[in-house]
């Protein structure tokens, strides 16, 4: 995955939540259904997110390499799955998320800020 798609998964706020959303509802059906294949429903809401905006994210996600997609038939319609980069995008972003936000706190100045050694 290169810094591109991190960067624009980060820069729009809706498109984290949709990615979770998938990884939280296929974990749930995983363990419902062990023989569970990984497919889910088109989800068509997600608390945080219009619904008139899902279809531009879906598509979006789709052409960053976050999501794909198959066709499950006439009654069924698309079914979505959570790509390997889609769960490494939202582990890498909520690692660099969590490292920028130590960045900006305040230090304890009990710490000392630099430790030194002398061997």
């Amino acid at each position: 995955m290169i810094r591109f798609e991190l960067d624009e998964l980060n820069a729009i706020p809706e498109w984290r939540p949709v990615l979770a959303a998938y990884r939280e509802r296929g974990a749930a059906a995983r363990a419902a259904a062990p023989d569970f294949d990984g497919w889910l429903p088109r989800l068509r809401s997600i608390d945080g997110v219009a619904e008139a905006r899902l279809p531009a994210i879906h598509g979006r996600l789709m052409a960053l390499g976050f999501l794909r997609f198959q066709i499950a038939g006439r009654s069924a319609g698309l079914q979505y799955q959570l790509t390997p980069e889609g769960r490494q995008a939202l582990d890498t972003s909520a690692t660099e998320a969590d490292f920028a936000a130590s960045l900006d706190s305040p230090a304890d100045p009990e710490q000392p800020a630099c430790v030194l050694h002398s061997f």
